[in-house]
This record gives C-alpha cells, sequence and structure tokens, in this order.
C-alpha cells in the first residue's frame, strides 16, 4: 500500500477527492502517495487543502502524511477549539485561526486545513480551498461504517434519536438497575457533527 503497517495503512479507509475542475472532480484513493501525486499533477497551483470526515475517520493522520509528502503545513481545527464548550463551530478561535493561516501564506506554501466541519468553518473565514478530501472509514466489504450509521434515518434528527436510544439499550444490558424510562442526550458537538456531515456528504 505505499506505508508501513506500523505506521497504519489506508487499508481500511479511502479518501474522496472533490475539486471544480474537471481534472480532479471527484476522485477516489486508498493509497496517500497516489494521492500526493495526484495533487501535484493536477494543479499548477495549489494552496489550500481541506480534509473532512467524520471524527475518528483518521482525518489526522491523512493530513499528516500529506503534509509530510506535499511539504506543506498542517492546521488541526482542534488545537483551536476551547473544548470544554460542548461544541465545534461556535467555539473555535477564529481570529487565532485566521492569523495562523495568514502567516502561513507564503509563496509555493500548501496549508491542510483538517476538521470535523471544516467546510462550514471555511465559509466563516470567507475561504474557500482548492481540493476537499472527504476521509471514509470501511468495514468488512467496503461498506462505509458511517455511511451506513447515517443511513439510518431520513434526516439528522432521526439518527440522532436512533443512537440515543442505542445508549439506552446499551447501558441497560450492562446495568439491571439503570432506569430506561430517563431521556438519553447526546452531547452539543456530537449533534452538530451528525447535522453537518448530513448537508455535506460527497455525492
Amino acid at each position: 500500500m505505499g506505508i508501513d503497517k506500523e505506521e497504519r495503512s489506508f487499508r481500511e479507509e479511502e479518501v474522496i477527492c472533490q475539486h471544480e475542475n474537471q481534472a480532479m472532480s471527484q476522485k477516489i484513493f486508498d493509497n496517500v502517495e497516489v494521492l500526493a501525486q495526484e495533487l501535484i499533477n493536477s494543479f499548477e497551483e495549489l494552496k489550500v487543502i481541506v480534509i473532512d470526515g467524520i471524527d475518528g475517520s483518521g482525518k489526522s493522520f491523512l493530513a499528516t502524511e500529506l503534509a509530510s509528502r506535499l511539504n506543506a503545513v498542517h492546521l488541526d481545527l482542534d488545537t483551536f477549539l476551547d473544548r470544554e464548550k460542548g461544541g465545534f463551530k461556535d467555539y473555535l478561535r477564529y481570529e487565532e485561526l485566521k492569523r495562523t493561516y495568514e502567516k502561513s501564506l507564503g509563496k509555493n506554501t500548501i496549508i491542510i486545513i483538517e476538521g470535523v466541519c471544516v467546510i462550514e468553518v471555511m465559509e466563516r473565514l470567507y475561504l474557500k480551498p482548492d481540493v476537499r478530501i472527504y476521509v471514509k472509514r470501511l468495514i468488512a466489504g467496503g461498506m462505509w461504517f458511517d455511511g451506513k450509521f447515517l443511513d439510518l434515518g431520513n434526516n439528522a434528527d432521526e439518527v440522532i434519536k436512533i443512537e440515543e436510544e442505542r445508549i439506552r439499550e446499551f447501558s441497560s444490558m450492562f446495568n439491571d438497575k439503570a432506569d430506561t424510562t430517563n431521556d438519553v442526550v447526546l452531547s452539543g458537538l456530537r449533534k452538530e457533527i451528525i447535522r453537518y456531515h448530513f448537508g455535506h456528504l460527497p455525492h
């Protein structure tokens, strides 16, 4: 696969690369070396790459690997997050993020920005990426793990309700005295991630 097993391969992941130009409108990759080379070959001037995906999908790993191969600056949105607030987009330190971004700009500099709600964060900063990469976590048979989960409902609120019910059922399995009549409420961050990805899944 081009990456040692110890370094973690993309055997259980794939990335979808999207761009407005026909040269690379939407392609699927499972090898970081091939992806890096495709990015180099497809753009005369590549400045900003965003890496999107549900939490735990492998965004940070891919960003680190690509940054190494492209000699790029890697900005992780989590670095600018006030974690104790219980959300994401409304609790990022945008001024600090914008300053860091602007300091990183330069001739022949590529910036990789990754995070769970990265497209909407870029919109708040009035920035438009050259490329959006969406990381998918796969399970046996090549099925998209998080896609299967999101398909549980017709909208984000239905999925949130189903996940809360599953947590309630799981809790009752390990605690005979658990009060399963009480509402289980997902964190604000988890709800935000579910709602975001319903609106920003790759087509």
